[in-house]
């Protein structure tokens, strides 16, 4: 049997060539020389087509398809091997929609920025570009033309003083400096903003301030005499040509007078004071200018303290040595002198006389024995021999040390050992006897006094005993033991010299163990053979013996009798296949009979279940299950099914679309399926332009919807229910915005106020002065504008303002003016 593709032909077998199926015959001499008739079954497998038509942006190029790219539309065709490994012929009608342009010109003036084209704001001249989707989903690229012309300028600079005011300027009348505009229409058209900048001159103010001693009146100041303190004031023409208004604050300085005492010591002689030289105690006078540069009269009170002397007399032990005083070490006796300062501040002569007593010495020796101590010496107690001292005072209150020289003669010692058997008991030694064994003390006088401590040391060599214990079989007797025979069990004993030359007391137990026999009754499935008992193996059923060794090591006879169980037949199966993906499988197995059943499925074991259900979703395409049952502990034979699953259809929701309210919108879901001939179904059908039954349809944008699509194939296996939002945007009411508002106070249009702007509480509110500042922004207009701009009253004038109330609209601007 040969199967092969078109392209193969013409096939060529035993020598003819074949170019269309069929069975064909030939006959050859086999090797014995007879016929040998030759059969071949020709099969020719067919080529397959297949056609695919996809609809793309420009901007989607290339466009990638059976791993080759394409830069254009067009018929493209590939060929790649079908299921059969044939040729499968694709083609590919690739449709390339094309992109649409358009073009807008603006003209505005400056003032009027930012300016709003597609929902975007701009603020200087220049060509802009944007794209959005048209109606075959492709870029539309918009174009704008903006011209900005400019707005003029001009500023006046005008100085007058305060008593030119009010000054009148383009028939407006000012009563202060300050910087004001106007507008007026330009060349262009657009407005032309003027500036004043009005500065009014102030007259000027000084004030003098003079101070002098009497000495110096009068004061002649501007031409004018003054002989008194006092402020005096004056007007003059200031360098700009206003009024210079002066003030003279006049104050008269007092001498002053002061008194100094002075102490001092003899040795400061001679005092200098004031430049002047003093060189005994007494009462000064002199006039120096003082801090306010008038006379200051000075007295000096010069007293002159006197020096002390003192002296002190110590007498120590050497052991205080070195003594300090007045700061000052001293390692010896003598006479001493110090000079400190006293209560008066001079000097104080001290002298220090220093007197060192003396310590005294003494020794004392002592022999004692062991048994004396502790020894007790001038209070103290001394365990051990050896040079001790202490200190007492003596006599003049100083050390007087003591010395102990303290020997301790020594004990002696000797030590006598005995070993003996218990029967060489009682031992007699040193007078005494002893029974048992143990370290016995007796103490005698030695040669120097002391004690002579004798130790003796019995040891007592035991007798030994022991248990022997034999465990035989029959067939081990008689039993030798210590050269003796035993025939039957029992308890014996012996007695011999151990190796210390003492007793040894043995004991033996003999015991003689039984033969045993057995017999086991095995029933084993047929797969359980070959059937391994006691270390052998069986292959078939029948009674066998072995001859083995017991617990107790003795022979055992065993005996097996093997019987084999019936095999259970296989189970019926039956299924609800095929199924669609994520629905249930129903599995169920029917046998006579059966313990249990076993389940495995495409990924292994399942389940010990007899009625299986299962949740299918991992399962693709196919799918083999089988089961296998249990009776009597036998499993049988292995019953088989295929399962086949529809995939169903999967949807790939995309973002939100958001549109305005009457514009339109199409849907263009992403799904994955195997399946062909799918049918679409839109739900709900309300707003739809185009039937609910195709797969891109085009809605109506009339209020925020949510949309479901099934897919499905003939109506088997649908998907699950895509979501697609469609959010609408309602058109904007016209608002009623006023153009003007007086913030002066009176209670009467204070404030500016969009009522419209209280369903729109995150509506953004920004107002411009005439230069492009902003000067009021607000996000939400909770509060109206009352005309202020930090803290302050805006100047009555014209400004532009931008209202944005939710996004994605487009802007409200215009101008509002100031009243006064």
């Amino acid at each position: 049997i040969v199967t092969i593709c078109n392209k193969q032909l013409p096939f060529f077998w035993n020598g003819n060539n074949y170019i269309v199926a069929g069975t064909y015959k030939d006959t050859l001499p086999n090797a014995t020389g007879c016929d040998s008739i030759l059969t071949l079954n020709l099969i020719i497998k067919g080529n397959s087509t297949n056609t695919t038509n996809v609809s793309i942006c420009s901007k989607q190029l290339p466009y990638l398809w059976n791993g080759n790219s394409y830069n254009s539309g067009g018929i493209y065709k590939d060929t790649i091997p079908n299921v059969a490994g044939c040729d499968s012929v694709i083609t590919l009608n690739l449709i390339v929609k094309a992109n649409t342009a358009s073009t807008s010109n603006a003209i505005v003036c400056s003032n009027k920025l930012p300016y709003a084209w597609n929902g975007k704001n701009y603020s200087t001249s220049g060509i802009y570009k944007d794209s959005i989707t048209n109606a075959a989903g492709c870029d539309s690229i918009m174009t704008l033309n903006l011209s900005v012309k400019q707005i003029s300028f001009s500023n006046t600079n005008i100085s007058i003083c305060s008593k030119q005011l009010p000054y009148s300027w383009n028939g407006n009348i000012y009563t202060s400096a300050g910087s004001y505009k106007d507008t007026l229409p330009n060349a262009s058209g657009c407005d032309s903003m003027l500036t004043l900048n009005l500065i009014v001159k102030q007259n000027t103010f000084s004030t003098t301030n003079i101070s002098i001693c009497q000495k110096q009146i009068p004061l002649i100041w501007n031409g004018k005499s003054y002989s008194s303190q006092g402020i005096f004031k004056d007007t003059l023409m200031s360098s700009v040509g206003c009024d210079s208004i002066v003030t003279l604050n006049l104050i008269i300085k007092q001498n002053t007078a002061s008194n100094t005492t002075i102490s001092i010591c003899n040795k400061q002689l001679p005092y200098l004071w004031n430049g002047n030289s003093y060189n005994s105690g007494g009462i000064y006078k002199d006039t120096i200018p003082n801090v306010a540069g008038c006379d200051s009269i000075v007295t000096l009170l010069l007293i002159i303290k006197s020096n002390s002397s003192s002296t002190t007399s110590i007498s120590i032990c050497p052991g205080q040595l070195p003594y300090l005083w007045n700061g000052k070490t001293y390692i010896a006796g003598g006479i001493y002198k110090d000079t400190i300062v006293n209560i008066a501040g001079c000097d104080s002569i001290i002298s220090l006389n220093l007197a060192i007593k003396s310590n005294t010495f003494s020794t004392e020796n002592q022999t004692i024995c062991p048994r004396q101590l502790p020894f007790i010496w001038n209070g103290n107690s001394y365990n051990a021999g050896g040079i001790f001292k202490i200190t007492k005072l003596n006599s003049q209150g100083c050390d007087s040390i003591i010395t102990l020289n303290l020997v301790v003669k020594q004990n002696t010692s000797s030590t006598t050992n005995i070993t003996v058997c218990p029967k060489q008991l009682p031992i007699f030694w040193n007078g005494k006897f002893y029974n048992t064994q143990g370290t016995f003390n007796d103490t005698m006088n030695n040669a120097t006094g002391c004690d002579s401590i004798l130790t003796l040391n019995l040891n007592l060599k035991l007798n030994t005993y022991s248990l022997s214990s034999a465990n035989i079989c029959p067939s081990q007797l008689p039993y030798t033991w210590n050269g003796k025979a035993y025939s039957v069990a029992g308890i014996y004993r012996d007695t011999i010299t151990n190796a210390e030359g003492c007793d040894s007391m043995m004991t033996l137990q003999l015991n003689v163990r039984p033969n045993s026999t057995s017999t086991s009754t095995i029933n084993i499935c047929p797969e359980q053979l070959p059937y391994l008992w006691n270390g052998k193996l069986f292959a078939a059923a029948g009674t066998y013996v072995v001859v083995l060794t017991n617990a107790v090591a003795c022979d055992s006879l065993a005996t097996l009798v093997l019987g084999l169980k019936p095999t259970p037949p296989a189970p019926i199966l039956s299924s609800n296949s095929p199924i669609c993906s994520g629905d249930i499988l129903n599995l169920s197995a029917i046998a006579n009979g059966a313990d249990s059943y076993k389940w495995i499925g495409p990924s292994g074991f399942l389940s010990n279940q007899t009625n299986l259900v299962i949740n299918n979703v991992a399962l693709a395409n196919k799918g083999s299950y089988s089961a296998t049952i249990t009776s009597d502990g036998c499993i049988s034979p292995t019953a088989s099914i295929i399962v086949d699953v529809i995939q169903r259809p999967i949807i790939l929701t995309s973002a939100d679309k958001q549109i305005f309210e009457g514009d339109t919108a199409v849907f263009i879901p992403s799904i994955i399926s195997s399946l062909s001939n799918l049918t679409f179904k839109w739900s709900p059908s309300i707003y739809f332009l185009s039937p609910d039954s195709i797969k891109n349809p085009q809605i109506l944008g009339v209020t925020t919807t949510t949309y479901y699509l099934t897919v499905s194939a003939g109506n088997q296996c649908p998907s699950n229910a895509g979501q697609f939002v469609v959010k609408v945007i309602p058109k904007q009411k016209p608002f009623n915005i006023p153009n003007a508002f007086s913030p002066n106070g009176d209670g009467i249009n204070d404030t500016w106020i969009i009522h419209e702007l209280n369903a729109y509480p995150d509506a953004q509110v920004q107002v411009y002065n005439r230069n492009g500042a902003l000067v009021f922004n607000s996000i939400g207009y909770r509060k109206p504008w009352d005309g202020k701009y930090n803290g302050n009253v805006l100047p009555a004038s014209t400004y532009y303002f931008v209202m944005v109330t939710k996004q994605g609209r487009n802007p409200i601007s215009g101008w509002v003016s100031i009243l006064k």
